[in-house]
Protein backbone atom coordinates (compact mmCIF):
# COMPACT_ATOMS: atom_id res chain seq x y z
CA UNK A 1 0.00 0.00 0.00
CA UNK A 2 3.00 2.29 0.13
CA UNK A 3 3.03 5.33 -2.16
CA UNK A 4 -0.77 5.31 -2.44
CA UNK A 5 -2.72 8.31 -1.19
CA UNK A 6 -4.46 7.21 1.96
CA UNK A 7 -5.49 8.20 5.45
CA UNK A 8 -5.49 5.92 8.47
CA UNK A 9 -8.18 7.28 10.79
CA UNK A 10 -9.04 6.50 14.40
CA UNK A 11 -12.55 6.48 15.83
CA UNK A 12 -11.67 7.64 19.31
CA UNK A 13 -14.42 6.30 21.56
CA UNK A 14 -15.14 4.26 24.67
CA UNK A 15 -14.56 0.50 24.68
CA UNK A 16 -16.83 -1.79 22.68
CA UNK A 17 -18.14 1.07 20.56
CA UNK A 18 -19.23 2.85 23.76
CA UNK A 19 -21.55 -0.02 24.65
CA UNK A 20 -19.64 0.29 27.91
CA UNK A 21 -18.38 3.59 29.27
CA UNK A 22 -14.93 2.20 29.92
CA UNK A 23 -11.92 4.25 28.82
CA UNK A 24 -9.46 1.42 29.44
CA UNK A 25 -8.27 1.22 25.82
CA UNK A 26 -7.99 5.00 25.47
CA UNK A 27 -5.68 5.05 28.49
CA UNK A 28 -3.63 2.01 27.46
CA UNK A 29 -3.18 2.22 23.69
CA UNK A 30 -3.40 5.87 22.57
CA UNK A 31 0.28 6.62 23.12
CA UNK A 32 1.28 3.37 21.37
CA UNK A 33 -0.82 4.32 18.35
CA UNK A 34 0.80 7.76 18.24
CA UNK A 35 4.26 6.17 18.45
CA UNK A 36 3.51 4.09 15.35
CA UNK A 37 2.41 7.16 13.38
CA UNK A 38 5.53 9.01 14.54
CA UNK A 39 7.81 6.10 13.59
CA UNK A 40 6.39 6.19 10.06
CA UNK A 41 6.37 9.97 9.77
CA UNK A 42 2.65 9.57 9.17
CA UNK A 43 -0.39 11.70 9.98
CA UNK A 44 -4.00 10.70 10.45
CA UNK A 45 -7.42 11.96 11.41
CA UNK A 46 -8.85 11.21 14.84
CA UNK A 47 -12.63 11.29 15.02
CA UNK A 48 -13.28 12.10 18.67
CA UNK A 49 -16.41 11.03 20.50
CA UNK A 50 -16.84 14.02 22.81
CA UNK A 51 -18.53 11.98 25.53
CA UNK A 52 -15.04 10.68 26.40
CA UNK A 53 -14.23 14.14 27.83
CA UNK A 54 -12.90 15.26 30.23
CA UNK A 55 -10.84 12.09 30.84
CA UNK A 56 -9.53 12.07 27.24
CA UNK A 57 -8.57 15.75 27.13
CA UNK A 58 -4.86 15.13 27.64
CA UNK A 59 -4.83 12.61 24.79
CA UNK A 60 -6.67 14.97 22.45
CA UNK A 61 -3.98 17.56 23.15
CA UNK A 62 -1.29 14.92 22.46
CA UNK A 63 -2.94 14.01 19.16
CA UNK A 64 -3.20 17.65 18.10
CA UNK A 65 0.37 18.47 19.19
CA UNK A 66 1.65 15.51 17.13
CA UNK A 67 0.17 17.16 14.02
CA UNK A 68 -2.85 14.96 13.47
CA UNK A 69 -6.28 16.23 12.52
CA UNK A 70 -9.01 16.40 15.15
CA UNK A 71 -12.49 15.74 13.76
CA UNK A 72 -15.90 15.07 15.34
CA UNK A 73 -17.41 11.67 16.05
CA UNK A 74 -20.48 13.22 17.62
CA UNK A 75 -21.15 13.27 21.35
CA UNK A 76 -23.15 10.29 22.60
CA UNK A 77 -21.80 7.41 20.55
CA UNK A 78 -24.58 4.91 21.13
CA UNK A 79 -27.34 7.12 19.75
CA UNK A 80 -29.07 5.86 16.62
CA UNK A 81 -29.07 9.02 14.52
CA UNK A 82 -31.85 7.75 12.29
CA UNK A 83 -34.29 7.87 15.24
CA UNK A 84 -33.52 11.46 16.24
CA UNK A 85 -35.08 14.75 15.21
CA UNK A 86 -33.06 17.41 13.43
CA UNK A 87 -32.99 19.45 16.65
CA UNK A 88 -31.58 16.53 18.64
CA UNK A 89 -28.90 15.86 16.04
CA UNK A 90 -27.98 19.52 15.83
CA UNK A 91 -27.51 19.66 19.61
CA UNK A 92 -25.34 16.52 19.62
CA UNK A 93 -23.07 17.54 16.76
CA UNK A 94 -22.80 21.19 17.74
CA UNK A 95 -21.85 20.20 21.28
CA UNK A 96 -19.07 17.90 20.11
CA UNK A 97 -17.71 20.47 17.64
CA UNK A 98 -17.59 23.23 20.24
CA UNK A 99 -15.94 21.06 22.90
CA UNK A 100 -13.21 19.94 20.50
CA UNK A 101 -12.58 23.44 19.16
CA UNK A 102 -12.29 24.76 22.72
CA UNK A 103 -9.56 22.20 23.42
CA UNK A 104 -7.58 22.50 20.19
CA UNK A 105 -8.15 26.15 19.33
CA UNK A 106 -8.73 25.08 15.71
CA UNK A 107 -11.82 24.73 13.55
CA UNK A 108 -13.20 21.21 13.27
CA UNK A 109 -14.15 20.59 9.63
CA UNK A 110 -14.66 16.80 9.53
CA UNK A 111 -17.33 14.50 10.89
CA UNK A 112 -18.02 10.78 11.15
CA UNK A 113 -21.33 9.41 12.43
CA UNK A 114 -21.18 6.91 15.29
CA UNK A 115 -21.47 3.36 13.90
CA UNK A 116 -21.58 4.80 10.34
CA UNK A 117 -25.35 5.28 10.71
CA UNK A 118 -26.43 8.52 9.10
CA UNK A 119 -29.82 10.22 9.18
CA UNK A 120 -31.91 12.10 6.66
CA UNK A 121 -31.02 15.21 8.68
CA UNK A 122 -27.26 14.64 8.96
CA UNK A 123 -26.24 16.55 5.82
CA UNK A 124 -28.42 19.52 6.67
CA UNK A 125 -27.05 19.77 10.19
CA UNK A 126 -23.42 19.43 9.06
CA UNK A 127 -23.87 22.15 6.46
CA UNK A 128 -25.45 24.52 8.98
CA UNK A 129 -22.61 23.93 11.45
CA UNK A 130 -19.93 24.65 8.83
CA UNK A 131 -18.42 21.20 8.34
CA UNK A 132 -16.49 20.67 5.09
CA UNK A 133 -16.54 16.90 4.82
CA UNK A 134 -18.31 13.81 6.10
CA UNK A 135 -16.62 10.40 6.43
CA UNK A 136 -19.65 8.39 7.54
CA UNK A 137 -20.28 6.58 4.28
CA UNK A 138 -18.77 3.31 3.17
CA UNK A 139 -18.09 1.50 -0.09
CA UNK A 140 -18.77 -1.86 1.58
CA UNK A 141 -21.55 -4.10 0.26
CA UNK A 142 -22.32 -5.59 3.69
CA UNK A 143 -25.88 -4.77 4.66
CA UNK A 144 -27.32 -3.27 7.84
CA UNK A 145 -24.08 -2.61 9.75
CA UNK A 146 -22.28 -0.91 6.83
CA UNK A 147 -24.67 0.87 4.50
CA UNK A 148 -23.12 2.37 1.33
CA UNK A 149 -23.69 6.11 0.89
CA UNK A 150 -26.65 6.21 3.26
CA UNK A 151 -28.62 9.50 2.98
CA UNK A 152 -25.73 11.12 1.11
CA UNK A 153 -27.42 13.89 -0.88
CA UNK A 154 -25.49 17.07 -0.12
CA UNK A 155 -24.19 19.31 -2.90
CA UNK A 156 -21.83 21.11 -0.51
CA UNK A 157 -20.22 18.42 1.66
CA UNK A 158 -17.27 16.36 0.48
CA UNK A 159 -17.94 12.68 1.10
CA UNK A 160 -14.92 10.69 2.23
CA UNK A 161 -16.07 7.07 2.19
CA UNK A 162 -14.42 4.15 3.94
CA UNK A 163 -12.55 1.90 1.50
CA UNK A 164 -13.06 -1.82 1.11
CA UNK A 165 -11.15 -5.09 1.16
CA UNK A 166 -11.95 -7.34 -1.82
CA UNK A 167 -14.69 -4.93 -2.91
CA UNK A 168 -16.90 -6.06 -0.05
CA UNK A 169 -15.57 -5.71 3.50
CA UNK A 170 -14.91 -2.38 5.24
CA UNK A 171 -11.26 -1.43 5.60
CA UNK A 172 -11.01 -1.45 9.36
CA UNK A 173 -7.67 -2.44 10.85
CA UNK A 174 -9.36 -5.43 12.50
CA UNK A 175 -10.84 -6.55 9.17
CA UNK A 176 -7.47 -6.04 7.47
CA UNK A 177 -5.75 -8.15 10.10
CA UNK A 178 -8.17 -10.99 9.37
CA UNK A 179 -8.62 -10.69 5.60
CA UNK A 180 -5.48 -9.05 4.24
CA UNK A 181 -4.46 -5.53 3.35
CA UNK A 182 -5.27 -5.34 -0.36
CA UNK A 183 -7.66 -2.39 -0.60
CA UNK A 184 -10.17 -1.61 -3.32
CA UNK A 185 -12.53 1.22 -4.15
CA UNK A 186 -12.06 4.91 -4.82
CA UNK A 187 -8.80 6.60 -3.90
CA UNK A 188 -7.52 7.88 -1.62
CA UNK A 189 -7.93 4.80 0.54
CA UNK A 190 -9.56 5.50 3.89
CA UNK A 191 -8.83 3.07 6.73
CA UNK A 192 -10.25 3.17 10.23
CA UNK A 193 -9.56 1.70 13.66
CA UNK A 194 -10.66 2.07 17.29
CA UNK A 195 -8.48 2.11 20.40
CA UNK A 196 -10.15 -1.05 21.71
CA UNK A 197 -9.17 -2.94 18.54
CA UNK A 198 -5.64 -3.14 19.91
CA UNK A 199 -6.41 -4.64 23.31
CA UNK A 200 -4.88 -8.01 24.12
CA UNK A 201 -7.08 -11.10 24.22
CA UNK A 202 -6.77 -11.06 28.01
CA UNK A 203 -7.94 -7.45 28.27
CA UNK A 204 -10.69 -8.00 25.71
CA UNK A 205 -12.09 -10.84 27.82
CA UNK A 206 -11.72 -8.81 31.00
CA UNK A 207 -13.78 -5.94 29.56
CA UNK A 208 -16.47 -8.16 28.04
CA UNK A 209 -20.01 -7.52 29.30
CA UNK A 210 -22.33 -10.26 28.04
CA UNK A 211 -25.41 -8.19 28.90
CA UNK A 212 -24.36 -5.42 26.50
CA UNK A 213 -22.18 -7.11 23.88
CA UNK A 214 -23.34 -9.97 21.63
CA UNK A 215 -21.23 -13.12 21.64
CA UNK A 216 -20.46 -12.82 17.90
CA UNK A 217 -18.94 -9.37 18.55
CA UNK A 218 -16.69 -10.86 21.22
CA UNK A 219 -15.60 -13.61 18.84
CA UNK A 220 -14.75 -11.05 16.15
CA UNK A 221 -12.52 -9.13 18.55
CA UNK A 222 -10.82 -12.26 19.81
CA UNK A 223 -9.98 -13.37 16.28
CA UNK A 224 -6.65 -12.12 14.91
CA UNK A 225 -3.69 -13.16 12.78
CA UNK A 226 -0.62 -11.65 14.36
CA UNK A 227 -0.36 -8.27 16.04
CA UNK A 228 -2.86 -5.56 15.18
CA UNK A 229 -0.11 -3.04 15.96
CA UNK A 230 1.88 -4.58 13.09
CA UNK A 231 -1.15 -4.24 10.82
CA UNK A 232 -1.47 -0.58 11.84
CA UNK A 233 2.26 -0.06 11.29
CA UNK A 234 2.10 -1.42 7.75
CA UNK A 235 -1.13 0.40 6.89
CA UNK A 236 -0.07 3.79 8.25
CA UNK A 237 3.02 4.22 6.09
CA UNK A 238 2.54 7.31 3.90
CA UNK A 239 -0.74 8.13 5.67
CA UNK A 240 -1.96 11.73 5.59
CA UNK A 241 -4.83 13.41 7.40
CA UNK A 242 -8.08 13.74 5.49
CA UNK A 243 -7.79 17.50 5.85
CA UNK A 244 -4.39 17.38 4.11
CA UNK A 245 -5.77 15.24 1.29
CA UNK A 246 -8.61 17.70 0.70
CA UNK A 247 -6.38 20.76 0.82
CA UNK A 248 -3.98 19.16 -1.66
CA UNK A 249 -6.69 18.01 -4.08
CA UNK A 250 -6.10 14.31 -3.53
CA UNK A 251 -9.79 13.39 -3.30
CA UNK A 252 -11.51 11.64 -6.22
CA UNK A 253 -15.07 12.80 -6.93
Amino acid sequence: MDNVEKSVTIDFEYDWGSRTKSDYAINHVTEKILQIYEKNGAKGTFFISAETLPSSKKYIKMIKDAGHEIASHGHDHTLDYDTKSKEELYSQIERSKKLLEDITGEEVIGFRTPAFKRSRYTDEVLEELGFIYDSSTTQSTLKNRYEPMQYANSKKLIYISISTIRDRFPSGIKWMNLLGTKLTGKKPYIIYAHPFDFLSIKDTLKLYDRDKIPLFVLMFYLGRFGSLYNTLNNASKESKSIKFLIQNNKIEN
